[in-house]
């Protein structure tokens, strides 16, 4: 289903604003199921930036065509609202898993501290090896 659905993306240059954002909802829920989003971004990016152009009147930009429903019409303001609404949600999923591992060190060095030596013991009395630091089971 993916490889259809980002088949169709890639071949068919619509510039119906509704048939290009169901696609892309579509493309962007089949990706992020089964691998990371950012390539999917970058090709999409690259894709508006030479459709749009640059900011600075005097930056040349190369003008890719990863996917054909991203054209004149539809690059701004569908593709550009879907692609940022996607890099949001990959940066809330960077932002947690960061606070998360934050947090994981924290446990582990004040485990750490308040243990002798690299093992300690558990109720049971059997010790557990958890990555870098001991830890009770």
């Amino acid at each position: 289903m993916l490889s259809w659905t980002s088949k169709i993306c890639k071949e068919n240059s619509r510039e119906d604003a509704l048939f290009c954002k169901g696609a892309m909802n579509l493309l962007f829920s089949l990706h992020v199921a089964h691998k990371s989003p950012v390539a999917l971004l970058r090709d999409l990016s690259q894709d508006i930036h030479g459709h749009l152009g640059d900011i600075d009147e005097d930056v040349e930009v190369e003008k890719t065509n990863h996917y054909a429903v991203v054209n004149l019409r539809t690059a701004a303001p569908t593709v550009c609202l879907l692609v940022l609404s996607q890099a949001e949600k990959v940066l809330e999923e960077v932002d947690w898993l960061i606070t998360k591992l934050k947090g994981q060190v924290s446990q582990e060095t004040v485990s750490g501290e308040t243990s002798s030596g690299w093992c300690a013991r558990s109720r049971e009395g059997s010790s557990v090896h958890q990555g870098p630091a001991w830890t009770t089971a």
